[in-house]
């Protein structure tokens, strides 16, 4: 830019400004880019599992409970990669979701796994269709020796999903005996800054 405004001193013919100004807001732009990667870098120090995506993460958070022997059921695990957005909205989103995801997968560990409950299997799936996505964690469960129950895992769920955008979550028990824990959002609005 400097080499173009002396250039315009020794020839004052030449018109220099509209390629000053597109340099200028070049480098605001690159500016930009630039404090957008350092806080997405940022981001990704918080759950080093999420950094593959959201069903690297809880495939990673489920295979350390098997090697802890703390789970101990048949697993069905249907955990195909999102279309994620590569914004920070997406992140924290996402950091909400696993915490969703884990909070289910203790409630089965804490209430029906073996010794406590009945359950024979976990299931844990990820869909999503077009911007529309779901996570759903289902076992068979049932409560045989009863844990004092504080409520606090269910106020969790309740504020993640309240914050995601159209977010929604319901916990179904079936006659059957199984429960189904379903987590509803869209991806809508998090690709914008994408």
């Amino acid at each position: 830019m400097d080499e173009l405004e002396l250039l315009q001193l020794d020839h004052p013919q030449l018109e220099v400004d509209d390629i000053l100004t597109q340099l200028h807001d070049l480098g605001i732009g690159i500016r930009n880019q630039l404090n957008d990667a350092r806080t997405l870098a940022s981001k990704f120090g918080i759950s080093p599992d999420l950094k593959g995506g959201l069903h690297v993460g809880i495939e990673n958070h489920i295979q350390r409970l098997v090697r802890e022997q703390k789970l101990d059921l048949h697993l069905e695990l249907d955990l195909p990669p999102l279309k994620e957005p590569q914004t920070s909205e997406w992140f924290d989103a996402r950091e909400d979701i696993y915490r969703f995801a884990r909070e289910a997968i203790a409630n089965v560990l804490h209430h029906v796994h073996p010794p406590r409950g009945s359950a024979t299997y976990l299931q844990i799936r990820l869909q999503q269709d077009n911007r529309d996505c779901e996570l759903w964690v289902e076992n068979d469960g049932v409560e045989i020796l009863p844990t004092q129950k504080g409520g606090y895992g269910t106020k969790a769920m309740n504020t993640i999903a309240e914050q995601l955008p159209e977010g929604t979550w319901k916990r179904v028990h079936t006659p059957d005996n199984q429960t189904i824990v379903t987590l509803k959002w869209s991806m809508k609005g998090l690709f914008e800054g994408a």
